[in-house]
């Protein structure tokens, strides 16, 4: 293994009599960096960092992995040409490298034919270009060099791609609680319930969500119809738990602690009936709160990207406002003054929620 040093200089790339090809390389460096700055869809933005790296070192493989904090877990975000065998080798050694031994900052590695160049944010090591180099050599001091020079700017437009699609989400998050809003004097709560879960499964681009409300009277938590895309009442009914059993519904519900795992199977959180019942590969589980009571949890099962806890947090909070509010509409005997102080409630409920 050998590793590279921060900061160098960019006069290094001149070498001497060499400088059209250093200039050459610079407006190679300027373009890549212009690109991926110009880029604000994810899976472009990624795909574009792994093509920019192999352009500027002539390498033909490679791929970019990203670290999820809430997950401890490794994430493939874009692969150019490399096979399974070697994606997880390439896991395996950053996970070694710059995961196990996190103390130890490395700047740059190269081993058996790859050559590792960490991002680091806040001092915390988030994730990783790896290219495999042509003839399995170290490439030439200049390149690597071009390439580490390159990798400065990737920390901050994956920052800006993040930001851009949290104001996306987030307006497209605030018209659905309007949608929803306008539904609960108009329909019926399974409708609002029916409604909501598929604006949650769209949002985050989830295969399926569900939502489990507390009965106080059985003690447990009762999963609602429509479910994972599932109306059978026969089967939803399968789904309910007692505040003494073992489960992470359960423990979301009464620590109000968030859970996330992109491995359901063989995480001992879950209850494994429940997880094959609905197939469940990746799950997200947060708590509904109104006025700082829970009222029960909302699931995201089989996300296509594992980065969405945070957003289903921010809006589950404007969820359990509305849910309640359309479960109390809808009970029996609920007068016309009664509806309007609800409706007042829930919209001076979602007002603070926004501001």
């Amino acid at each position: 293994m050998s590793t590279g040093s921060f900061p160098f200089c960019l006069k290094q790339f001149k070498g001497g009599s060499h400088l059209s090809s250093y200039e050459e390389n610079m407006a190679l460096l300027q373009k890549s960096i212009e690109d991926i700055h110009n880029i604000k869809d994810w899976q472009q933005l990624t795909h574009a960092i792994v093509m920019n790296g192999l352009r500027l070192t002539k390498c033909q493989k490679g791929m970019f992995l990203l670290y999820d904090q809430s997950l401890k877990k490794l994430l493939l975000q874009a692969n150019i040409e490399l096979n399974e065998g070697e994606v997880k080798r390439g896991m395996n050694v950053t996970h070694s490298l710059f995961i196990k031994a996190h103390h130890q900052r490395r700047t740059f590695f190269y081993h058996e034919g790859f050559h590792y160049f960490p991002i680091y944010t806040h001092h915390e090591f988030t994730g990783v270009l790896v290219l495999q180099s042509p003839g399995n050599k170290l490439l030439p001091s200049e390149i690597l060099n071009l390439i580490r020079f390159y990798m400065q700017s990737v920390p901050i437009v994956l920052e800006n791609s993040r930001l851009y699609l949290m104001i996306q989400r987030k307006s497209i998050s605030l018209t659905y609680m309007n949608q929803l809003h306008r539904l609960i004097r108009h329909t019926s709560f399974q409708e609002v319930l029916a409604e909501t879960v598929e604006k949650i499964g769209e949002l985050l681009n989830s295969e399926m969500a569900g939502i489990m409300l507390y009965d106080p009277e059985k003690n447990e938590l009762a999963l609602q119809k429509p479910a994972f895309g599932i109306w059978d009442e026969a089967l939803i009914n399968q789904y309910r738990v007692k505040l003494s059993e073992k489960s992470n519904a359960v423990n979301v519900f009464l620590t109000g602690i968030p859970s996330n795992t992109s491995d359901a199977r063989s995480d001992d959180r879950y209850n494994q009936f429940f997880v094959k019942l609905y197939k469940a590969r990746s799950i997200m589980t947060v708590p509904l709160v109104v006025d700082n009571k829970r009222i029960g949890v909302v699931h995201a099962i089989n996300k296509k990207e594992q980065d969405d806890l945070h957003l289903l947090e921010d809006i589950s909070a404007q969820l359990g406002t509305i849910l309640y509010a359309a479960l109390q509409m809808g009970k029996r005997g609920t007068d016309d003054y009664k509806k309007n102080k609800i409706e007042r409630y829930l919209e001076k409920q979602v007002i603070e929620l926004l501001i």
